[in-house]
């Protein structure tokens, strides 16, 4: 009976630390991705204030430029659809679905909301964005999780290599009758044998302070073991690649 009870209080305690280092991560990942957004946002808020500016001008002249005031107002109109896209994806991704029942989901979906996030700071770093163009894949998962993973790893990545002089970073997937495989690589030379296991540690990090709180990659790993998967760095890879295995069906919570 002891025995038991130890079990019970141990895996209890495991659960709790699971939590909290969950709902750590979620601070530190909902801090990142505000300044992200932030950052994502500015660029067209800048490019509005532009065309209404010429807008602006043009009225004011005696013989308006009608064809300019037509492409000054379609310009506009793309740039608040792409930022009501950025918000919107910004609000799946911050959706944490822990306490949800796991929902048949699209990669692809997942992926787009992800590369809305994202696009901004890779086009600033110079990064080429590489993605699979694979038929769509269905799978049983908390979709916010997914998306935070995958963009864990992005930014992990474009930390890494953002003073490289070729820069790229690539998200492939393959699936079978049982699982999905994710890989998120990069054009780094791969992780130190020395660092394999302690990057997946809470709060270790290699970054310069300020810049990053080691929450990313432990966070990623307790997603997937949440998601009955494995999260691994391929040794086998010349460059840096992780691999998420995850079931693509999930027993009804």
């Amino acid at each position: 009976i002891m025995d038991v009870t130890d079990q019970k209080e141990k895996e209890e305690r495991i659960r709790s630390q699971e939590i909290s280092l969950m709902l750590a991560s979620r601070l530190s990942g909902l801090g990142e991705m505000a300044a992200g957004i932030a950052h994502e946002i500015n660029n067209p808020l800048t490019v509005i204030v532009g065309r209404v500016s010429m807008i602006k001008d043009t009225l004011s002249e005696k013989n308006v430029d009608l064809d300019l005031v037509r492409k000054c107002v379609l310009s506009v109109d793309q740039t608040v659809t792409r930022i009501a896209r950025i918000v919107t994806s910004m609000k799946s991704l911050s959706r944490q679905g822990s306490e949800d029942s796991f929902t048949t989901s699209s990669l692809r979906k997942i992926i787009q909301d992800v590369v809305e996030i994202s696009r901004e700071r890779l086009r600033a770093n110079e990064i080429e964005l590489q993605i699979d163009e694979t038929d769509n894949i269905q799978f049983d998962c908390h979709p916010g999780q997914i998306g935070q993973i995958l963009l864990n790893l992005i930014n992990n990545s474009i930390d890494a290599i953002e003073n490289f002089d070729s820069k790229w970073i690539r998200i492939t997937f393959t699936s079978n009758e049982s699982f999905l495989v994710l890989r998120v690589t990069d054009c780094g030379a791969g992780i130190p044998l020395e660092l394999r296991t302690k990057i997946l540690e809470p709060f270790f990090t290699t970054k310069d302070i300020g810049k990053g709180t080691g929450l990313g990659l432990s966070l990623v790993q307790t997603i997937v073991r949440s998601h009955n998967g494995e999260f691994y760095v391929n040794e086998q890879s010349k460059n840096t690649e992780f691999v998420i295995q995850l079931p693509l069906h999930q027993a009804t919570r």
